[in-house]
């Protein structure tokens, strides 16, 4: 994924299993978004796997969009990867030799 200058993209976000339901994610992920509207963000991105419903929801509800879903299908020792862009209509398949997961990018 490429970005302008004005995207960020969210990496590896997550809450200890011990810390879950106890708002931590809610603030922290107002301070990030705060951090970057300081500094004229205008869009943030992240990726998702698709059996995450709690996560998928918690962005949807946050005012995120589903921007596109990446599938994977693995072919003898390479790998397929299917990109669909609802934004850009646009679709794309590629072949890869490492194994990712499906997941929506929101």
């Amino acid at each position: 994924m490429s970005l302008d200058p004005q995207s960020v993209y969210l990496y590896g976000v997550f809450t200890i299993e011990e810390m879950r339901r106890k708002g931590i994610y809610d603030a922290i992920q107002a301070v990030f978004f705060r951090y970057y509207m300081e500094r004229n963000v205008t869009r943030a991105y992240t990726m998702i796997e698709k059996d995450n419903i709690i996560m998928k929801e918690a962005f949807l509800k946050a005012g995120f969009k589903i921007k596109s879903h990446i599938h994977y299908v693995r072919y003898h020792k390479r790998g397929i990867r299917y990109v669909h862009d609802y934004e850009s209509g646009k679709m794309a398949v590629q072949y890869i030799t490492r194994e990712p997961r499906d997941c929506a990018i929101i």
